[in-house]
């Protein structure tokens, strides 16, 4: 990549606003007395991507696409696993844990994890599900999910 092209302006958790920085998603193994990387790659951003000027300006290759944090991250994991890796308990912050796609690609995989998640989320425990909606009567609005109960399945 070009050298003058390597920072984009990015939430970077470190100094807790925006700034030019360069985001990294990786993969440790660790245990008590240490932590070693075992993938690593640079997270292009959907803005840059789309950019064909931008892509050439900083050299990044045609070959190199859109990926979400938990896509790439996912397909880490998917080549550990190849590789025969053990199957350790993955821990993600929220920037990943809120992709229901990556915790469900981490199950895939026969990976249990431990992520963090916003608010936003809804999580049910295993075997249960929303309750469907009531059938609509025709009057008045139309019936919704209801989120207070839970079904077993």
């Amino acid at each position: 990549m070009n050298p003058d092209c390597q920072s984009v302006l990015l939430l970077c958790g470190q100094l807790g606003k925006q700034d030019n920085c360069q985001v990294a998603v990786s993969v440790s193994l660790a245990c008590q007395t240490g932590s070693l990387p075992v993938a690593w790659q640079l997270y292009l951003p959907k803005e840059w991507a789309q950019d064909p000027l931008r892509r050439e300006a900083a050299g990044i290759p045609d070959a190199v696409q859109f990926a979400t944090k938990g896509q790439i991250a996912l397909a880490q994991f998917t080549n550990l696993m190849a590789q025969g890796a053990a199957r350790h308990c993955v821990l993600a912050d929220a920037g990943y844990g809120t992709e229901t796609a990556f915790r469900e690609g981490l199950l895939a995989l026969g990976l249990p994890y431990v992520v963090g998640v916003t608010a936003a989320v809804t999580v049910w425990p295993p075997g249960h599900a929303l309750l469907p909606p009531q059938a609509y009567s025709g009057r008045g609005k139309a019936p919704s999910v209801v989120f207070d109960a839970i079904c077993d399945i």
